[in-house]
Order: C-alpha cells, then structure tokens, then sequence
C-alpha cells in the first residue's frame, strides 16, 4: 500500500547540491595545517556528509583537540572559498518548483551547519521552496542526522510521522531516519568517485541514475509518486 507523504525532506549534499570541491578543498586545506597532504581530492570525498569532527576522528584518528582545530581552520577555507564551490544538480529548481507547486511541505535536514546551508539554499536560489531549514549547530549542537530530523519535524510542527519522508544519499540519512520512526528514500549517486560504492537491501527501492550527471527529471519520476519504503537492512560500503 502506498503511502501519502506530505512533508519532504531533502539533505543538502550530494542531494540537492555536488559539493564535492567545497568540501573536499576545505578538509585538504585542513589536513594540511597538521602536515598531511592530500593531492587527490577524491580520496576526501567520504567526508561528503557526516559532520566533519566524526570524519577527522574516523578517517584520521585524531583525538578530541586535534579534532576541534581540524573543524575550526577546515571552516575558515570553507566559509570563504568553499562554501560556493559547489553547483545545483541539473533540474533541481524545476523540481523543486513541481513538489511545491503540488501541495507538499518541502525542509532540509542536513548535518551542515544551519548558518551555511541557508547561505547556500539563498546563493542557488532555492531558499523559496522550504519551509524549514535544519542543520547543525556552530557549537556543536544536533551533532547527528537523526538529531536533525528530530528538529525538523518539531520546528515544522509534523506530528504525524507517517506523512514524512527523508530523502538523502548517504546512510547517515538513512539511518537517522530510522532511529526516529520516519521511512526515508535513498538517492543513489555515482556522480562523485567509482569507488564510493552502496549496497542497498532489495527491500529497498532507490532511485538509480542513468548518467554520471544526473538530472532532477529522473527524481520526478519517483518522487512525486512518493512510494511506500521499508529501509531495513542497510548496508553502504565506501
């Protein structure tokens, strides 16, 4: 049976937006404060996504100090420079447009700080189209995406969960949503690198590009549908 959805969740990254220079800039210019040159860019890319201080701890073992500064000189690139190395997916604005126009609730629930995301939505010009903007704080606060999602559906009031749907590329989005009782869509991307793989449960339908560059005409044929999703299990192997 399908379900009615009437709010949507959009992530930003790697959903809405490629900001794969941006941030891959920023944490190379980071890393190279502590000494560690990274030339290939894509070699960053896993940090697409998470916060950035779960990644420096993950990806580069650095402890709690390390991780702090790592965060902070990463952010002094990325709010100069890196915050607009970045580009609307093709078609976006024009479903973005639709979904509005139809009657849904459009938010984004991202684990980029709030303060950049909305910067970004203003700078494409999409900013119009959502109703809610969650993220991260500067200080730290909502430090996970099931955090986030919490935050959302209480600042746009939603009350009936089974009317909400998040919609992202990363298992982050995924299983925050399941941790707080939201059914979620994964976007399926092969836009960033070849070996940044997912391995989706059969049980679980995805949207699946038929072109490195992807256009938001493919996401309109699924999600205006707005299809019923069971998310467990999931696997996502980078």
């Amino acid at each position: 049976m399908t379900k009615k959805y009437r709010h949507l969740l959009f992530d930003l990254d790697g959903t809405l937006t490629d900001p794969m220079e941006g941030i891959t800039r920023s944490v190379q210019y980071a890393l190279r404060h502590f000494g560690i040159e990274v030339s290939d860019l894509r070699e960053l890319c896993p940090f697409i996504g998470p916060p950035f201080a779960e990644s420096f701890r993950t990806f580069y073992g650095f402890d709690d100090r390390q991780t702090s500064e790592a965060v902070a000189v990463s952010r002094e690139y990325f709010t100069e420079k890196g915050i607009f190395e970045n580009r609307l997916y093709d078609g976006m604005d024009e479903l973005l447009d639709t979904l509005a126009s139809n009657g849904y609730t459009l938010c984004v629930a991202t684990s980029k700080p709030r303060v950049f995301a909305e910067r970004i939505l203003d700078h494409f010009g999409i900013a119009r189209y959502f109703s809610f903007v969650g993220g991260t704080g500067l200080d730290g606060s909502l430090p996970t995406k099931a955090d986030v999602i919490a935050h959302v559906l209480a600042g746009s009031n939603i009350t009936d969960r089974g009317t909400a749907l998040m919609i992202g590329d990363r298992k982050y989005d995924i299983l925050g949503a399941k941790t707080i009782g939201i059914d979620s869509a994964g976007w399926s991307i092969s836009l960033f690198i070849a070996h940044r793989r997912r391995l989706y449960s059969p049980r679980m339908q995805t949207v699946q590009p038929t072109h490195a560059n992807r256009t938001a005409h493919v996401w309109r044929l699924y999600v205006t549908q707005l299809w019923a999703i069971n998310l467990t299990p999931f696997k996502a192997d980078y």
